[in-house]
């Protein structure tokens, strides 16, 4: 941090210093417990600016930042004490599971594995918990196949009016059946339909030729099969109360009010047609069929792979009309239809961009997708407001990269963009400080949770972490937020391995195996008090046996209640108090902001009532105990 201090008989200007303002204890109830009453309690500080070198030194002692707001856990007293969490990134050594991410992301860019929908030995061995799909009746469609269902000696697709059998019409009926119902099922899991809304029965129907001839494209000559779905679920939702809602929701989806706009928020057949048919393309073309949209029907197209060329075989799974109007504008990042195609079999690009917080309209749609998708958050809900407020906003200063780094981009606070073929697929919302990248949160498409890429983008923040550390020798460590041992979900965290805890009494760092053993004993502990005894408790088995059982617990949803109740100060109930009773003897060199003047809190006694005084000395010490004798003196504490 560069600063310029001029002081004078009792008061300083001082340019680039920190600067917050203190907002009290607080509780409020755990997402972590789901305790009922307000249990997890924290203190807080309003960041009106926050040098990168200020932050560390907070993050070494406990604290976190949500935008502009500094918080740091009051573990001795909260139900669900939070660990601060690292890694030092040269000494990563990734587990097996973690390998089996970075392979199957990379066989995704390859085009050899599309997701769930492919059931070959090697994919279907992985077992990915973020995702479990269904995978009945499906089969591989590799470029150099040519796939339908029931086909005995020739792999290519029947002729609309070809003779069937009735069993080969409903094979091929269920099974398209069963990737409409699929179609469906994603809707409600992403929350572009209500999960009340089910329909009760799918029918898809052979078109014969006489039916065909009333259908008025192109493309008649070669439906095989449509279905009416849609009709039933505009119906539906006609009646639902929030149908406004989530009709917005779906237009933007397909981009289909910019077309229709004599269709806007009126329930149309026409609308889930589009919707359904975008969602389709991953699963129909599995069956030798195309999907198209048509006055409110799906149509299912027989593929004319005769007047196709060697290239455009292999990428036939398309039709036509969605190459041209979703998938291009969707992976040019224009377009709310958020499935990258399954079918194409062409080799993927991943870029990774690093980019200054700021808002972005196309990761806040990402963001929406993500919470409604993942953690259920109601569309409405999820505002533009609160996201702007969590995740863009921020106190810390940029501090620019000398000019000739090629991966180290200054210090700050950035949004990390991962896109595949331009189309942008998840952000990482992190901080790059002088030792460390902290990751602050993780967003995605949901679309792509087969990918695990949750697990993966925590991988590529490492490996970021490794390039720059060429640039900038100072950056070593990658910190993954808090730990909490008795919450199941985050214990993921340490298997990014040989990673450090925060002791929270001396702010010393502990390697996690010598911690982790001791959380069965109490939730709170002095972690460094146990350091010197490590190779005892390791090596002793009846130790071991008693210590290292893991207890089991329910899920957790990931979640902070923003509103918390401010408690009365006390400072029996500070973490750590006992050994750092030294540091808040003396607060008279607390650096203050009053007005637009920077002073130390010992040129304010003499100058104003003794009784506020006190109240001023009780109050600072509580801030010093918390931010450590030297950010008191350093950051400026604003005094209203």
């Amino acid at each position: 941090m560069s600063s310029k201090v001029i002081c004078g008989s009792n008061k300083m200007v001082q340019q680039d210093v920190s600067i917050v303002e203190d907002q009290g204890q607080y509780s409020s109830s755990c997402g972590y417990c789901k305790s009922s009453g307000n249990t997890s309690i924290s203190y807080g500080l309003w960041a009106h600016s926050l040098s990168v070198y200020d932050y560390e030194d907070l993050l070494n002692r406990g604290w976190r930042r949500s935008g502009m707001f500094l918080y740091k856990p009051e573990m001795e007293v909260s139900c669900c004490p939070p660990y601060t969490i690292r890694l030092k990134v040269n000494s990563f050594c990734p587990s097996n599971e973690q390998n089996r991410v970075i392979r199957r992301m990379q066989r995704y860019l390859d085009g050899t594995y599309d997701g769930p929908l492919s059931s070959t030995r090697e994919d279907s061995s992985i077992s990915d918990l973020e995702n479990p799909t269904k995978v009945d009746d499906l089969v591989p469609n590799r470029p150099s196949e040519k796939l339908c269902c029931n086909v005995k000696s020739d792999h290519s697709p029947r002729g609309p009016d070809s003779v069937a059998t009735s069993n080969d019409v409903d094979n091929i009926t269920k099974k398209l059946c069963n990737a409409v119902q699929n179609a469906l099922d994603s809707l409600y899991e992403t929350g572009l339909l209500p999960r009340d809304l089910k329909i009760s029965s799918i029918v898809v129907q052979k078109v014969h030729p006489a039916m065909r001839k009333r259908i008025k494209t192109s493309t008649a000559g070669r439906v095989g099969y449509s279905c009416n779905v849609a009709f039933s679920v505009a119906a539906m939702l006609s009646k639902h109360k929030e149908a406004d809602t989530y009709i917005e929701a779906l237009q933007q989806a397909v981009d289909y009010a910019s077309k229709k706009q004599d269709t806007r928020n009126k329930v149309s057949p026409c609308l889930f047609a589009e919707v359904l048919a975008s969602k389709l393309q991953g699963g129909a073309r599995l069956y030798g069929y195309e999907v198209e949209a048509c006055n409110g029907h799906l149509n299912f197209l027989i593929q004319d792979s005769d007047k196709l060329g060697i290239q455009d075989k292999e990428s036939l799974y398309s039709s036509k009309r969605v190459d041209k109007e979703v998938l291009s504008s969707r992976m040019q990042g224009k377009c709310g239809s958020h499935i990258i195609s399954r079918g194409i079999r062409s080799k993927r690009i991943l870029e990774v961009r690093m980019k200054r917080s700021a808002f972005d309209p196309e990761e806040f749609a990402l963001y929406k997708r993500y919470q409604i998708a993942v953690h259920h958050d109601r569309p409405d809900d999820v505002k533009e407001s609160s996201y702007i407020r969590f995740l863009v906003n921020s106190p810390l200063k940029f501090v620019p990269p000398s000019g000739s780094e090629t991966v180290f981009c200054g210090f700050g606070s950035f949004h990390q963009q991962y896109r595949i073929d331009g189309c942008l697929i998840a952000v990482g919302v992190v901080d790059i400080l002088p030792s460390c990248l902290s990751s602050k949160y993780m967003f995605w498409e949901p679309d792509l949770a087969f990918l695990s890429l949750g697990k993966y983008t925590a991988l590529k923040e490492i490996e970021w972490v490794q390039m720059a550390h060429a640039e900038c020798p100072s950056l070593e460590y990658y910190y993954l937020g808090y730990y909490i041992h008795t919450c199941p979900k985050m214990r993921y965290k340490a298997a990014y391995r040989p990673s450090e805890l925060l002791c929270p009494v001396t702010f010393q760092w502990v390697p996690f195996e010598i911690a982790e053993p001791l959380f069965d004993r109490q939730p709170y502990i002095c972690l460094s008090n146990y350091v010197a005894n490590a190779e005892q408790y390791t090596n002793n088995d009846t130790n071991k046996d008693t210590l290292v059982s893991f207890k089991d617990d329910n899920d957790f949803n990931d979640c902070i209640s923003e509103k918390g109740t401010r408690t009365t100060q006390d400072a029996s109930y500070l973490s750590g108090l006992a050994s750092s009773s030294k540091e808040t003897e003396d607060v008279g060199n607390t650096l203050l902001k009053l007005g637009e003047d920077f002073l130390q809190f010992k040129y304010l006694q003499g100058c104003i009532d003794e009784r506020i005084i006190r109240g001023l000395v009780l109050q600072l010490r509580e801030y010093s105990q918390r931010v450590g004798p030297t950010l008191a003196t350093k950051m400026a504490y604003v005094l209203s």
